[in-house]
């Protein structure tokens, strides 16, 4: 290995190669938490549902 290469700057299409896959790498890590989220969401939204309608029945049952 040349000594010489390991402390030379690199090019700018060095430095453009190496941000564009960093900024790969976190457009796939923010989509993957997007989805998580979304779909934590729709189990929120589910078990909101289930517990009110649950809520609401006994309400109505002990009042009748």
């Amino acid at each position: 290995m040349n000594l010489l290469r390991l402390f030379k700057t690199p090019d700018a299409t060095s430095l453009a190669s190496r941000d564009l896959e960093e900024a790969k790498r976190q457009l796939l890590m923010t989509q993957a938490q997007a989805e998580h989220s979304a779909k934590m969401v729709e189990y929120y939204q589910g078990v909101v549902t289930r517990l009110s309608n649950y809520v609401q029945t006994e309400v109505s049952q002990t009042y009748q």
